[in-house]
């Protein structure tokens, strides 16, 4: 992700279902649940800066989400019906679920990837090897190395991104 506001946005609108079910679970009232969404949503636009990327959309958008649905929560005065303790366990369980869709969509598309990217993608981080070393085991150039490296990931990147989403519609 480029930490852009549009790519915040789009993690958004990709977890809203699961925001909205962590809401709900607070709060036990939809219409209301739809309301907190909504000012989660504004907390996001507002500080889409402050998200860093490489690091879990869906963690930090559902500790705002729980946040601003216990504080708006106990200011309407609703009946909060699990504790801070069992949320946290709530968001963990989300995100390790994601985590494990993300990874097995990833052990795929690298069983998918051939050739040379395959082999230059293991090199750099199963034998944890740096470019230049790939680029003497392989005979070539760093730059090539570079190069090729960049595809494979891209490749990667944008395969798993593909299973991610025909996984979400279904």
């Amino acid at each position: 992700m480029s930490g852009s506001r549009e790519e915040v946005l789009r993690e958004f609108v990709r977890h809203r279902s699961g925001l909205f079910a962590l809401i709900v679970t607070i709060v036990r009232d939809f219409g209301f649940a739809e309301e907190i969404l909504q000012e989660v949503a504004v907390v996001v636009c507002d500080q889409w800066a402050d998200f860093r990327p490489g690091t879990n959309f869906q963690a930090w958008a559902m500790r705002i989400a729980r946040n601003k649905a216990i504080n708006l929560g106990r200011a309407a005065r609703k009946e909060l019906v699990l504790s801070p303790e069992a949320l946290e366990g709530i968001e963990s369980a989300a995100v390790a679920e994601t985590r494990s869709g993300w990874l097995e969509a990833l052990k795929k598309c690298m069983e998918s990837l051939e050739g040379r990217g395959r082999e230059i993608l293991s090199l750099r981080y199963d034998e944890e090897l740096d470019c230049s070393e790939i680029a003497r085991r392989l005979k070539t150039t760093a730059t090539a190395v570079h190069m090729a490296l960049s595809r494979a990931r891209t490749s990667v990147g944008r395969c798993v991104e593909g299973r991610l989403a025909e996984g979400e519609s279904t």
